[in-house]
């Protein structure tokens, strides 16, 4: 378990995963991930926290990768009873999250790793596309909310607590025409006309689907 009260050595250490160029998805390639794990680093895996899970089907196949698991709790879902009694994890994933990371909530969920507890955290890399989403703005003079920067937020952090980790960098695919377009018009208020010229403009000058990578940073 780490200490962190400790004054730990930040190293940095990065690998880069392709899957022998078989991309998919988010999700697919979070779970390839998983999979292709020697089950040496799987087994003693008993309990497990999942901040901000996936759907219930996805994460049941998550789950699934981990033949002993005993119980498993979210920040969505939890028994509280059950949740009061057991109060450390062999893992915690942090998935999907948004303005809730800082010192304060990493160092809470270190406090709550087992002995041999590690701690996983995903960022989908979508901070790529901000300087798009600038080029649109300029192009249609309309402001539009940009994605998080989770790694730097992440490495901001870690940077503050001297946290040692190692980062791996993993291909996925992600669709312009459809993913992007779907952020930008559900997170900004926008004319319909002006929907409209960005889509086109997005159709025109950007192929549908492109690969970026998300990272996952493993610590303890």
């Amino acid at each position: 378990m780490i200490n962190i009260n400790k004054n730990i050595i930040f190293i940095y250490m990065l690998s880069n995963i392709n899957f022998h160029n078989e991309v998919g998805d988010l999700f697919i390639q979070k779970f390839k991930w998983i999979e292709i794990m020697p089950s040496s680093r799987k087994k003693n895996i008993k309990k497990l926290d999942i901040h901000n899970p996936d759907e219930e089907e996805k994460s049941n196949k998550i789950i699934e990768l981990f033949p002993n698991i005993k119980f498993v709790k979210t920040n969505l879902h939890a028994n509280k009873l059950i949740t009061n009694y057991i109060t450390n994890y062999d893992l915690i994933i942090i998935n999907n999250f948004t303005n809730e990371f800082n010192k304060d909530f990493f160092i809470k969920k270190v406090k709550s790793l087992s002995d041999i507890g590690k701690m996983w955290i995903f960022c989908d890399g979508l901070g790529i596309f901000n300087k798009l989403l600038k080029e649109l703005e300029d192009e249609f003079t309309i402001p539009l909310k940009k994605f998080l920067d989770k790694n730097t937020i992440v490495e901001n952090e870690f940077n503050k607590l001297s946290v040692k980790y190692f980062k791996t960098n993993i291909d996925y695919l992600y669709s312009i025409h459809t993913e992007l377009l779907n952020f930008i018009f559900t997170k900004n208020y926008i004319p319909l006309e002006k929907k409209t010229l960005i889509k086109s403009y997005l159709l025109k000058n950007f192929t549908d689907y492109t690969k970026i990578s998300f990272s996952v940073y493993i610590v303890g």
